[in-house]
């Protein structure tokens, strides 16, 4: 309550005494007075009353503004921090879950581990396995294949034998050509010296073989025939293409036997089987005499494939143990000239071919019961070394 308002209250409490105790005229309209006088303070301090209630219910709006607008910051800050607060309980629900996936997906990982190590063994059990049975018999077929060889020695020390016997009859036959020659006046000394230089020449088997095949078969067909192998092979059987083998000097009966067998199909080559197709054994026994007749023109080893040479006289001549792997000059002799009929004179042969030939041995594309497995256990570069040094065989 204001102090002019408890004044006024005093005021009207003073009149009423006043008035209680006075009962002259003169108190009534001092009375009367005083009410008046308190009447208009009345007045007064009801306006002056009103005035400050409007002012205290301003001033209590403005507050209660502010504290709403206070309180509404306050509750924003307080939404805010309860989403902040939500979104951290998410990223740690989160990492939670995360945490017990990678957990989850850990444990997989290790049985899997274990699956796969228990399957590997498995694996490199049956390898071993594999391996102790392909050993065993890869060393069956090498003692075969020893045998073989040792076989095939034995027919080389034997043909050989007969070789040197019929080499002591040619030179008897020899004797006798020229003591005829110098008997016979009417013949001119060129011709004869002519027919003592072909039976020098030629050995007495390819003179028979020659001689057998020619009188069966006609001589202008023969012509056109080697005219055909000429193409690819040359006209004396020095192939100028070097992935085409050289005919020239080959063993007697070995191109007889590869024709025969492009003929059947044995031997698979589209171009030869389409050109032996037309040829009759007698033909081709025609066209075998005229190639191993011929002079074969030897190779060269450069100075760069030195190295590489060396490394294929080592297998060519003593085989390569650690594969079981015999020497190649056990079937196709110390100078590479190979033994009638099976096996071939790979001397001077192009080292294109010669490697062309044992890498289709290698894969299988070229077929043979002694050469398959020698060439697959070989690697390509023995090959390449093996191909250079039987090359330059002389």
């Amino acid at each position: 309550m204001s102090p002019r308002l408890i004044a006024i209250l005093m005021l009207a409490v003073s009149a009423t005494a006043m008035a209680t105790e006075t009962t002259t005229e003169a108190g009534v309209e001092q009375i009367q007075t005083g009410t008046e006088a308190a009447v208009e303070m009345t007045e007064e301090a009801t306006q002056q009353a009103e005035v400050v209630v409007e002012d205290a219910v301003e001033q209590t709006q403005a507050a209660a503004e502010e504290m709403v607008e206070e309180t509404a910051q306050e509750a924003e800050t307080a939404a805010e921090q309860v989403q902040d607060a939500v979104e951290e309980t998410a990223a740690e629900t989160t990492q939670e879950t995360v945490v017990e996936e990678m957990q989850t997906e850990t444990e997989a990982a290790v049985e899997m581990t274990e699956e796969a190590t228990q399957q590997a063994e498995t694996v490199v059990e049956d390898a071993v396995e594999q391996t102790q049975a392909a050993a065993e018999e890869m060393v069956e077929e090498t003692a075969q294949e020893a045998e073989t060889a040792a076989e095939q020695v034995q027919d080389v020390v034997e043909e050989t034998a007969a070789e040197v016997t019929q080499e002591a009859a040619a030179e008897e036959a020899t004797g006798e050509v020229k003591e005829q020659a110098e008997a016979v006046t009417e013949v001119p000394a060129a011709e004869t010296e002519a027919g003592i230089e072909a039976v020098d020449v030629a050995e007495p088997s390819d003179i028979a073989k020659d001689a057998a095949a020619l009188e069966t078969a006609d001589s202008s067909d023969i012509q056109a025939k080697l005219a055909t192998c000429a193409a690819c092979h040359g006209a004396d059987g020095n192939s100028a293409i070097p992935q085409n083998p050289k005919l020239a000097g080959q063993v007697p009966g070995y191109i007889a036997d590869q024709l025969m067998k492009f003929k059947s199909g044995e031997r698979e080559n589209a171009l030869m089987a389409a050109q032996a197709a037309n040829l009759t054994d007698e033909e081709m026994l025609a066209i075998d005499a005229f190639y191993s007749a011929q002079q074969a023109q030897l190779g060269a080893i450069s100075e760069d494939m030195q190295e590489q040479a060396l490394i294929g006289e080592k297998i060519y001549r003593g085989g390569e143990p650690t594969m079981s792997i015999s020497a190649c000059m056990s079937c196709h002799g110390p100078s590479g000239k190979g033994i009638p009929v099976r096996f071939p004179r790979v001397s001077g042969q192009h080292i294109e071919y010669l490697e062309q030939t044992l890498l289709a041995y290698k894969t299988g594309t070229r077929k043979s019961d002694v050469m398959n497995s020698i060439a697959f256990r070989l690697s390509e570069q023995q090959i390449k070394s093996l191909s250079i040094y039987m090359h330059g065989l002389k």
